[in-house]
């Protein structure tokens, strides 16, 4: 059975996690996807060059989007994918609380009014619980921002995106720029 590290061994890039080998023996499990994305030339050619480029980090960078509207979903995963980042989607907070068990994420893009495990509820669990509780969060809602941010206001929300009135740009201008702010 896979278990995910703990902080801030979760950190470590290609490693998804730890299990024990019928002898007992502990063995850490490699992350393919992680390794397969890797490009190798750029690591190559920069590794010259004082430090990374934030576009280079970035691309490695995974983030986990929860929204039960499909068309939602859909859209803001294929547009971080095309900026390259690496993007699990699910229907539920559920299924997050699953894929967070399996995955390192480096942001969480949420919505608040789903079935099951509201947003808000969601997010609760997720900042109080050691193992989670450093992941950025964005929620994206077609609730009004006032009222959502007032039941949010004691837990840390990097941005806000109000689905009615949603620009692309500035979007993934926010993305970018909490995605560097964390990585430092």
């Amino acid at each position: 059975m896979q278990k995910k590290l703990s902080p801030p061994l979760y950190k470590v890039k290609n490693i998804s996690g730890i299990t024990n080998l019928a002898s007992g023996e502990l063995c850490l499990i490699l992350n393919m996807q992680d390794i397969l994305h890797y490009d190798f030339n750029k690591a190559i050619t920069s590794a010259a060059a004082p430090q990374l480029l934030p576009t280079d980090v970035l691309s490695y960078k995974r983030i986990l989007v929860v929204d039960d509207s499909i068309t939602t979903r859909t859209m803001i995963k294929n547009i971080l994918m095309n900026t390259g980042y690496m993007v699990d989607a699910v229907l539920d907070a559920e299924e997050a609380l699953v894929k967070l068990k399996l995955s390192h994420y480096d942001l969480i893009i949420t919505d608040i009014t789903m079935p099951k495990i509201d947003g808000y509820e969601f997010i609760e669990r997720l900042k109080t619980d050691e193992m989670y509780s450093d992941i950025p969060i964005v929620v994206m809602s077609s609730l009004p921002a006032k009222t959502a941010l007032k039941k949010l206001s004691r837990f840390k929300i990097e941005y806000y995106v109000p689905k009615d009135n949603f620009n692309q740009v500035e979007f993934s201008q926010q993305i970018k720029r909490i995605l560097t702010k964390y990585h430092i």
